[in-house]
């Protein structure tokens, strides 16, 4: 009589054991992938994180000799320049009808949430920041709003009504969005602290004679 010897861990199916080993290397090249993938984004967004920009952050770089116009800056809110602009009201005679005709013009200006910009002057609270080509044409941030001084560097207007400012933008008197008073100067974290190097100068060792 024989008797049959059981295997155990064995498919009784060849195709099925291989289909295994194919499913568990398929799931591990998808974790890696995904874990790559998690790698580079965190390394994408910890590179292009963006910090305020401090009275702090502007002492370390003049300490170095850095110039502010060597800086790229950005808005944390968006910004919003309006102005409208009305033609006195004329009456005219048409076919002997009396027609009243107003027009009215408005101009706005919209710089979108963190639009890079450049530092075109520089004195002790207010720096002059350029988002367009024309030098001319530039917003001031400052450290002083009133009698405050503030760590941030805020948008400046000469006189806000509540969340209103009234700004020159060129030669032009605009008044600015509500959002605008909550807009202050971003700097990308990697390129300041890129710029900021600690510069040390060895004065070297000499034998003591005794």
């Amino acid at each position: 009589m024989v008797i049959p010897v059981k295997r155990k861990g064995l498919h009784k199916n060849p195709r099925i054991h291989i289909f295994d080993t194919l499913s568990k290397h398929a799931s591990m090249r998808r974790l890696l992938f995904m874990l790559s993938a998690i790698v580079i984004f965190m390394g994408a967004t910890s590179c292009s994180k963006k910090i305020v920009f401090t009275s702090e952050l502007r002492a370390k770089l003049e300490q170095q000799d850095i110039s502010l116009k060597d800086v790229q800056f950005y808005n944390s809110e968006k910004i919003t320049l309006k102005r409208t602009d009305e033609k006195p009201e004329q009456v005219l005679l048409n076919d002997g009808k009396v027609e009243v005709k107003n027009e009215k013009y408005i101009e706005e200006i919209v710089i979108k949430k963190k639009t890079p910009a450049i530092c075109t002057q520089v004195n002790q609270y207010h720096l002059h920041i350029s988002f367009e080509d024309d030098a001319d044409y530039y917003l001031k941030f400052g450290r002083k709003a009133g009698p405050i001084l503030n760590d941030r560097y805020k948008l400046y207007a000469k006189q806000w009504n509540e969340e209103h400012g009234r700004i020159h933008y060129g030669d032009t008197l605009y008044t600015t969005g509500k959002n605008a008073a909550d807009a202050h100067l971003l700097v990308k974290k990697n390129q300041v602290y890129d710029l900021i190097r600690e510069k040390r100068v060895a004065k070297g060792r000499r034998i003591q004679n005794d």
